[in-house]
């Protein structure tokens, strides 16, 4: 199956202005490899055909798998260990204690391209051990959204393979895990309820979120988007991030502009101030 130039120019307008990621011409053969295997699920015989249909299913669903196709998903527990050293050392402290002073337990953090849940899970333990046999007493709940459903299904079910938690230290696996088999480990139940999986967008121009975050993970998704993208979707993220709270990006990425609304704080680290 064939794309032609005007097929692909399609699908990158799709791409780009539904979920901000840009696709360039060196984005091609991806764009064939991850959806000529739909296209032919769906009985198409053209990327054209494929193309219609997703403009013209109004239920999102094609939306919805195409996306899931196109989304990259590379991820593992622990990835940049710097920021999770980080969390523990200085923004959790800093976080901690000045929610103590105004007398309020609730602790809200985001992870905003959670992938197969290896991000959140790493972020879910950090703030447990810190906050240790605390932890009950604070409304500390975890929010992890991705856009596509397919990786947001495999997070909730919590389930990793023997390689994939290879980076888990062992005391914190068997503290927070269970052995289903020979080759699988899955997080406790009590663990797995404390993180609310959702399908989110990026690209919506307003986050529906009732109350500000005080650390918020996006990492590694920026890459995606051009600069006009990432410097709209940085000035959403400040609006929903508490005043002291931190942003934490990629460290292949960068928002250090002019404009930017964040405190620079220290590679891939930001700060809404006070």
């Amino acid at each position: 199956m064939n794309l032609t130039d005007v097929e692909f120019n399609e699908i990158r307008g799709i791409v780009y202005s539904r979920f901000g990621i840009s696709l360039g011409e060196h984005k091609r053969s991806l764009v064939i490899g991850r959806l000529r295997k739909l296209a032919l699920q769906k009985g198409f015989t053209t990327f054209a055909e494929l193309v219609s249909f997703v403009k013209s299913d109004h239920s999102g669903a094609g939306l919805q798998e195409m996306i899931d196709r196109m989304s990259t998903n590379h991820t593992f527990f622990f990835r940049e260990p710097q920021h999770f050293h980080f969390m523990e050392s200085k923004a959790l402290p800093e976080i901690v204690d000045r929610l103590r002073q105004s007398r309020s337990n609730d602790l809200r953090i985001w992870c905003a391209a959670s992938s197969t849940g290896e991000e959140p899970f790493s972020i879910l333990m950090t703030l447990m051990d810190y906050l240790g046999a605390d932890y009950s007493l604070w409304q500390a709940g975890l929010l992890a959204t991705d856009i596509s459903s397919r990786v947001i299904e495999s997070a909730t079910r919590g389930v990793y393979s023997l390689e994939q938690i290879q980076n888990i230290p062992e005391a914190k696996r068997k503290k927070y895990m269970h052995k289903l088999d020979e080759e699988r480990w899955e997080f406790k139940p009590e663990i797995k309820k404390e993180i609310t999986f959702r399908i989110f967008n990026l690209m919506n121009p307003v986050f529906p979120f009732r109350k500000p975050f005080h650390l918020v993970f996006c990492r590694n998704v920026m890459i995606y988007f051009d600069i006009p993208t990432r410097n709209e979707l940085i000035k959403r993220i400040f609006q929903v991030t508490a005043p002291g709270g931190y942003l934490f990006i990629g460290h292949s990425e960068s928002i250090r502009t002019p404009d930017c609304p964040f405190e620079y704080i220290q590679p891939a680290v930001f700060r809404r101030r006070e």
